[in-house]
């Protein structure tokens, strides 16, 4: 018997997390919701989420064993059912996905409830007490809402059509529920079965279907199939006493029924197929403890088990995958070579022995713990091995040394060979794998020699032989031999990279095709060459491979080409050299293959490598592209302090970030079934990358040091294939912080032109300042200096007409002095350069200082140093200085003092204390009238808003003071 490959294909994801699936559904996302013993999880194609339950109030809430969930696409509704916490709705609007309990009328307890399905656009709850249809709107009341009540018991209920509701009864009868255009529910019966007591007080039913006219319910003790039409009920004999988990419809005429027995599908007029997977029993384990079942439109069928999750898709798979013995005993490890004998049977040399699998492909060990790189029919179909260092002839379970049976081989009894090639209907060429070049072996002559020596340079070690149009090529490391068996030549030949000096090297299988040569160079890929050996092209990742560690060559029709490699098979059609991938996402029984391990023979592809060898019927290879469906899932934020924050992207197509967010994640997601590791992503960001950015399979983007902003973030994924769809968007408006925002730069605008206005202001009041007292200064310098000129003039006329002019001559004298001092004293207060209190010192020493020194009065000055650097405006200098020459004449000429002291400190407000005082004879103030020149420094010091005390007592001297108010 051929090998048969399997009608369906089955894909397993199996979680830690993920035990006894009891309910199965699909949303409009495309996720695959799942009702289970340890909560409710959500599964994208690549991984399972856990999606908590919350309490009314917002607190968590344990739901563990979940008995059913069911969706409602027309309201996009998710809704789930605990045996003993009641019912819980998916939340959308929320930012974190989660379900949130919702609260149950009166009439309704949680434990009466035993079933939840969906009627039209509201949900069917059959408890105890009754059938309710209900009503639960999560974005309102987040409360059921009692629409209809059916109080009659039932055992199960289901709803074929979105108006139509059926209820199984103890009794055999069915009823059916009929929704109006207005809303309301009306009852009818289906005729009652003849069959009294068809259901047994213990019976516990599981499920209940209905397909057009027929119903299928499932019990603890087998499938009971009631055809309305004919008024028949009838027990399905195959699954007498056998608890049945599920049942689904498929398509017309097609049901599923998941049993303890296994997974059936029946087929036109009632019988029912096992479905088995003869060559991988755990997935049989699979199909007898399946609970759950999810038909898809498609007619994919999904299966959930006491292990996890599974995908069977209704078309042959074209792999078969040996990786042991039925009974998980043995277990094949790196596999090195296989061969398919006459028979049909195959050998199959490993790392940790030699096994043999039938026809049936089961597989049984023949030698163990040891390992194995070749096996060959020799003459008389005697089967031949070689280990590590020997090669033997098979006799059943014994080996025994070749050189015994066939004396000519007694010295390559210690060669190990890898690859055989028969050279006509008399010889075989064998290449060694232990560094000792070829032997030729003419089994009818009995003759054998060593083909080593002969060679330049010199053959040692082999990995391949390839025979083509009579002539024998050896592939080695380094070179390519070819030897022509008739006239006993041997060339050998390099090939040398394009472009470059060096040369290809590791070559392990080669093919021809169209009058070309295909090279597998480890590293570099698929060579192309002619048949001269000068490269063509190179066929590489770049290209299109899956890696450029290539091993195995097989021609399977005039197009195309197989190529094994350390990551899958890849398929090479030409001429348009388009190229696809197989993987373990695809059905291989794993990713890394050997060398020297491959066959293809009788229309089959066989590939060994880590753990096994996988089957391959090209005829049945199906490279459709799967497109799958694009979804971003959720982002996460993270602040300056780490604390990271989980928000949902279901149905969003706009998020805004806060500005203390240091770093976004934004997740997405092809989700694509049964799953594939080559999905590939890309993104752009309106504004920043004007070219795609690939981000290989990672299906995140973190978003880093973007300035605050609105940004369309684009993600494009590919298909199954690897070709790329439509970009999808994503509105980000990155929130500005505080200093980032226009209402803050308007405020700083604000104020920065406030801040030229008043510098304006300041400016323009300094310069009136300074104009009026220049003003004052000329109106002073005119009033001042014009007297004293007339004076001078008028003492001049004197002096020119009295004859004793020297009396008038002094007066001239002292009223030019006058004047010049006047004149310095003006352009002092002018200097800007003088402008503190140490130069206003200064000034009032050097007037003071001499008149004092020649009254014989000592001249004292008291400055702090704090007050030295204190600058003065203009009005300050002129009137201070003014104010303090005052007192000191006065001083002198009133005072009868031997001491005028000027002291000047800064006070605790940094204002300017000023003081001037002598130790003369002094005054009193009630009886003493003011003069000019008190009201003088009283009228100066109220213009610079100075305060001027004066103290003075008969006998204690005098003193004024000035203090800035």
């Amino acid at each position: 018997m051929a090998q048969t490959f399997s009608k369906v294909q089955i894909k397993k994801f199996e979680d830690d997390a993920i035990a006894n699936v009891y309910a199965i559904e699909m949303d409009n996302q495309h996720f695959i919701w799942l009702a289970t013993q340890n909560g409710i999880f959500r599964f994208d194609s690549r991984s399972f989420e856990k999606i908590p339950v919350k309490q009314t109030n917002g607190e968590n809430a344990e739901w563990t064993a979940i008995g059913a969930i069911c969706y409602q696409p027309a309201s996009n509704r998710l809704v789930v059912m605990s045996p003993d916490k009641g019912l819980a709705v998916l939340m959308r609007e929320a930012d974190s996905l989660h379900f949130k309990e919702v609260h149950l009328p009166a009439s309704i307890e949680a434990k009466d409830i035993k079933r939840l399905t969906r009627a039209g656009n509201d949900f069917a709850l059959l408890t105890d007490r009754g059938l309710y249809i209900i009503d639960i709107n999560p974005y309102q009341t987040r409360q059921v809402t009692v629409l209809h009540t059916i109080n009659r018991p039932y055992l199960s209920i289901n709803s074929p059509s979105p108006a139509k509701i059926c209820g199984l009864t103890a009794n055999g009868t069915i009823d059916t529920l009929y929704r109006a255009a207005s809303g309301q529910w009306s009852s009818g019966s289906l005729p009652a079965s003849d069959k009294k007591n068809l259901f047994d007080p213990g019976d516990e039913i599981f499920d209940f279907v209905s397909v057009d006219s027929v119903f299928y319910v499932g019990t603890s003790r087998g499938l009971v199939i009631y055809r309305a039409g004919a008024k028949e009920v009838t027990a399905e004999k195959r699954f007498s006493d056998t608890i049945i988990h599920a049942i689904t419809p498929l398509a017309p005429n097609l049901i599923a029924v998941a049993s303890s027995r296994g997974l059936y599908f029946s087929r036109p007029g009632g019988a029912f197929e096992k479905i088995t997977s003869m060559y991988s029993p755990e997935n049989n384990h699979w199909f007898n403890s399946t609970y759950a079942l999810f038909a898809e439109k498609t007619g994919n069928l999904w299966l959930g088990s006491q292990n996890g999750l599974a995908l069977l898709k209704q078309k042959p798979d074209p792999f078969i995958k040996l990786t042991g013995s039925n009974d998980g005993k043995y277990r094949i490890g790196q596999t090195y070579h296989i061969l398919r004998k006459k028979d049909g049977s195959l050998i199959i040399s490993a790392s940790n022995g030699l096994s043999v699998a039938d026809r049936q492909l089961q597989v049984t060990p023949l030698f163990e713990d040891e390992t194995f790189f070749l096996s060959f029919e020799g003459p008389d179909n005697q089967l031949f091995v070689s280990d590590r260092n020997n090669t033997y002839i098979l006799n059943g379970h014994r080996l025994i040394p070749c050189g015994q049976r066939f004396p000519e081989l007694l010295p390559f009894e210690e060669f190990s060979f890898n690859d055989v090639e028969a050279i006509g209907d008399s010889c075989l060429m064998l290449s060694s794998e232990n560094y000792k070049g070829v032997v030729i072996w003419n089994y009818k002559k009995r003759q054998a020699r060593h083909l080593a020596t002969q060679a330049n340079p010199p053959l040692s070690q082999t990995n391949s032989l390839f025979q083509y149009e009579g002539q024998i090529y050896i592939l080695t490391d380094n070179f390519i031999y070819r030897y022509d068996p008739v006239k006993g030549t041997l060339n050998s030949f390099r090939i040398q990279q394009p472009g470059r000096t060096d040369y290809y090297a590791l070559f392990f299988d080669m093919v021809a095709l169209h009058n070309r040569f295909y090279i597998t160079s480890y590293g570099s890929g698929v060579i192309e060459t002619d048949q001269q050996f000068r490269v063509i092209q190179t066929i590489n990742e770049k290209k299109g491979l899956t890696d450029n560690g290539t091993y195995k060559l097989f021609v399977t029709d005039s197009n195309t080409i197989f190529v094994s490699s350390n990551h899958g098979i890849n398929l090479i059609h030409f001429p348009d050299l388009t190229i696809e991938n197989l993987t373990a996402d695809d059905g291989l029984h794993g990713n890394l293959f050997e060398e020297f391990s491959g066959l293809f023979s009788n229309n089959l592809l066989y590939f060994g490598g880590k753990g096994g060898l996988t089957l391959i019927d090209p005829t049945l290879l199906d490279f459709a592209p799967n497109r799958g469906h694009f979804v971003f899932t959720k982002y996460t934020t993270a602040d300056n302090r780490n604390s990271l924050q989980t928000y949902s992207l279901i149905d969003k197509s706009a998020i805004s970030i806060e500005n203390n967010v240091a770093q976004t994640t934004l997740y997405f997601q092809n989700i694509l079934y049964p799953g594939n590791s080559r999905i590939r992503y890309a993104y752009k960001i309106n504004g920043i990358n004007d070219d795609w950015i690939d981000l290989g399979n990672q299906n995140f983007l973190n978003l880093i040091g973007i300035a605050p902003g609105n940004y369309t973030v684009h993600v494009r994924s590919t298909d199954d294939q690897g070709n790329w769809q439509e970009a999808n968007a994503l509105s980000v408006s990155i929130l500005p912080k505080w200093h980032q925002t226009w209402w803050f730069k308007l405020v700083l605008l604000s104020m920065a032109l406030g801040c030229i206005y008043i510098i304006y202001r300041v400016r323009i009041n300094q310069l009136k300042q300074t104009q009026a007292i220049r003003t004052k200064l000329a109106g002073d310098l005119h009033d001042d200096l014009g007297s004293t000129l007339n004076s001078v003039k008028v003492y001049a006329n004197l002096a020119l007409m009295e004859k004793d002019s020297n009396k008038h001559a002094g007066k001239i004298k002292e009223s030019i002095q006058e004047a010049i001092t006047g004149l310095r004293d003006m352009i002092w207060v002018l200097d800007d350069r003088k402008d503190t209190l140490e130069d206003l010192t200064g000034r009032i020493r050097q007037f003071a200082a001499p008149l004092c020194e020649a009254s014989g009065i000592r001249y004292i000055e008291d400055l702090d140093n704090e007050a030295r650097s204190h600058r003065l405006n203009s009005e300050e200098k002129r009137n201070l200085y003014m104010i303090l020459k005052e007192a000191i004449n006065n001083s002198l000429k009133y005072a009868d003092a031997s001491e005028i002291k000027v002291s000047v400190r800064i006070t605790g407000h940094k204002n300017p204390e000023i003081s001037c005082s002598d130790n003369g004879k002094g005054f009193e103030h009630s009886t003493t009238q003011s003069g000019n020149g008190l009201a003088n420094m009283q009228r100066r010091a109220r213009q610079l808003r100075y305060q001027l005390i004066m103290q003075s007592a008969n006998g204690e001297g005098s003193s004024i003071t000035l203090r800035k108010a």
